[in-house]
């Protein structure tokens, strides 16, 4: 039996599918998919199928694994989404973030609207070795200038300096073994942006990617025991990357399963396939394929380190 799907108000729209950081527990720094930024027309497109669409977008997620700065076209893209009444999210790992795009965030962005800067790791040195290209010191004083324009032009649009930690065996452990438990943020970020207090933070174990390849991997994986809390992104968010492919979520960074192309078919019918219903019915019966099976949802397989140090 098939169940109705309420079209999703939450839309996950890959701006850059290309990276210029190769981070070594990301799924998309191993792929050879060659995904670019999303061209203007394919924008275009997809915005004229999205007024047509049953909802109108509440939350628009500009990340999808890419450098969204990578994206010439970035900021069009942010006016015509608010246009339309959506509020803006996307992630970054800050090392383009020239003063130019810094004073276009100030004129584009609201309290409606959130960026997250990534850093990895417990030290300044970790993050540098994890983030393949990235330098904390570069990349942190380019979020402490935006920061300082902010404050100076009245922003309120929110940060969050999120942070990825390859845990040992038995933090892991621990951190799992009472509910409620969470990893605490490295003192080298609190000390980096302690004057600035509205900034937030969040600081999660490195999951392992559903197409992570372990064998590719310096890093082991840890099976940990926790309940599943909720429901996944598939039912709720609605995922077009910069090609025009339609995939389940934002776990399948890589572009795995393939359920459409907004070129082909408008975002709507896609999301009304058989095709479409037929994944969402087999995933509420726990009926997994192999995406589902390796995601951290499902699975609760995270990296670990072979060892003391990295």
């Amino acid at each position: 039996m098939s169940y109705p799907y309420l079209f999703p108000d939450v839309v996950r729209i890959e701006s850059s599918g290309a990276c210029n950081f190769k981070c070594r527990h990301c799924s998309q720094a191993q792929s050879k998919s060659g995904r670019g930024v999303m061209p203007l027309p394919l924008f275009d497109l997809l915005v004229s199928q999205l007024k047509k669409a049953p909802r109108s977008v509440r939350v628009a997620v500009l990340y999808h694994g890419g450098e969204p700065f990578l994206n010439k076209n970035l900021f069009y893209f942010i006016d015509t989404l608010k246009k339309m009444g959506a509020s803006i999210k996307f992630n970054s790992n800050a090392s383009l973030l020239t003063l130019v795009l810094q004073k276009e965030i100030i004129k584009h962005m609201d309290a409606m609207d959130h960026i997250v800067f990534s850093f990895d790791g417990n030290t300044i040195e970790e993050n540098n070795y994890i983030r393949v290209n990235g330098d904390f010191e570069s990349d942190s004083n380019n979020v402490i200038s935006l920061l300082r324009l902010m404050e100076e032009g009245g922003c309120k649009a929110r940060i969050t300096v999120s942070n990825v930690r390859v845990c040992l065996e038995e933090e892991l452990d621990l951190l799992y073994k009472e509910q409620g438990n969470v990893l605490k943020t490295p003192d080298y970020i609190k000390e980096r942006f302690f004057m600035y207090p509205n900034v937030l933070y969040e600081t999660n174990p490195a999951m392992r990617w559903p197409n992570y390849n372990m064998q590719e991997s310096i890093y082991s994986l840890r099976k940990v025991d926790k309940e599943r809390s909720g429901l996944c992104s598939v039912f709720d968010t609605i995922t077009v990357l910069s090609n025009g492919d339609v995939v389940p979520c934002c776990y399948d960074i890589n572009g795995a399963v393939v359920l459409g192309n907004i070129q082909q078919n408008s975002i709507t019918s896609i999301w009304e396939s058989a095709t479409y219903r037929e994944f969402r019915d087999r995933l509420s019966r726990r009926d997994l394929g192999e995406l589902c099976k390796n995601c951290v949802l499902f699975s609760n397989e995270y990296l670990v380190q072979r060892g003391e140090n990295w």
